[in-house]
């Protein structure tokens, strides 16, 4: 079933405060028909969004793999560009504060895919809290989730949070406590103090390099 509100799947649901169609596929609602207004590729800008899927973090198949679902929701939405996700594993040097591209993480505004800015720069993006939450899928509308929680073992600053909770490197189904974020909250979009297990399914932040 779906949640907000509860529904089967094939369920189309009109939501009033996004002006769009959903689908429940079973799990989540789809949006129908959106596009991105601002699409990647734009040299003033950099695209980030919410993944709409949800991944245990057991299943991600490490960081490659967490890039790898970014890079398949940003592609079937029609962005333009490499996406990485926003995640750290058992190396310092998987963060995103040192394995992001030096154009992310320099001056450009940080917008998602409907053109809300997070962050006027990654200086600002590292401090928190947000301009606005992080919310926004591919298509640039808003995450349905009967939960806001998102893999991250990300700090503030972009750095990694623990060299330990990984889940065996985001492949395993350890006895670990995963660091997470929330993305109905712009001051612990990242490093919110609860932690999940290594077989909840979170979502993901995907940011364009």
């Amino acid at each position: 079933l779906c949640a907000l509100p509860s529904a089967p799947a094939g369920s189309v649901n009109y939501f009033a405060s996004e002006n769009s169609f959903y689908y429940c596929d079973g799990t989540k609602w789809i949006a129908i028909g959106r596009s991105c207004t601002n699409c990647g590729g734009n040299a003033s800008e950099k695209v980030a969004f919410i993944t709409n899927s949800s991944t245990r973090p057991r299943d991600l198949g490490g960081v490659s793999g967490a890039d790898a679902i970014c890079q398949n929701e940003a592609t079937q939405a029609g962005l333009s560009g490499t996406y990485l996700a926003w995640i750290a594993d058992s190396s310092a040097a998987s963060a995103p504060a040192t394995r992001f591209s030096t154009a992310t993480k320099g001056t450009l505004p940080i917008v998602t895919p409907d053109g809300t800015q997070i962050a006027g720069s990654w200086a600002n993006l590292t401090v928190a809290p947000l301009d606005a939450n992080l919310d926004k899928n591919a298509f640039g509308v808003a995450r349905f989730d009967s939960t806001s929680y998102v893999t991250t073992n990300v700090n503030d600053d972009g750095t990694q949070n623990s060299s330990t909770q990984t889940c065996s490197d985001w492949t395993a189904n350890d006895a670990d406590a995963v660091e997470v974020g929330r993305y109905d909250n712009a001051t612990l979009w990242t490093d919110h103090p609860t932690t999940f297990g290594c077989g909840n399914a979170l979502a993901l932040y995907c940011f364009e390099q």
